[in-house]
């Protein structure tokens, strides 16, 4: 009809269209995941070799560092080389599992056969934050 000045007209067409893109984004939601998680997600876990610390408290410095004075988890490079941001699998419908390819990984990160815990596989609250404003950027999208 006859719009009178000031006079907005609104109804829930873009709205519909958005819980739809919304709907359908969210089928299988890895992508959206793997997306996060590699850009994000995988920066905080080489921060963490950065900082030496695990969630809770900084690493027990190892011998050699002390001796080297250099970083513990650091010798050769390879542990911390060994994260790569294609090293994501598919857990289940909804859910990716990110690893390192490294033998000796899970022993140093959980504190295995006389090895201390020193955490490295942990996100940090701003990581997670991080990710999930990635994701809601990318379940909205068209």
């Amino acid at each position: 009809g006859n719009k009178v000045a000031g006079e907005v007209s609104f109804d829930d067409k873009e709205w519909k269209e958005m819980l739809l893109t919304i709907n359908e984004n969210v089928k299988d939601p890895k992508p959206m995941l793997r997306a996060a998680f590699s850009t994000r997600g995988f920066r905080d876990i080489i921060q963490h070799f950065n900082d030496e610390r695990g969630p809770d408290s900084v690493w027990k410095p190892s011998q050699r560092a002390i001796k080297e004075n250099g970083k513990t988890l650091q010798d050769t490079g390879h542990l911390r080389d060994g994260f790569l941001p294609g090293n994501i699998k598919d857990n289940g419908r909804d859910s990716i599992v990110f690893f390192n390819p490294v033998p000796y990984s899970a022993q140093h990160d959980e504190g295995t056969n006389g090895m201390p815990q020193r955490e490295f596989m942990w996100l940090s609250d701003d990581a997670q934050e991080d990710m999930i404003k990635i994701i809601l950027e990318l379940v909205v999208k068209p």
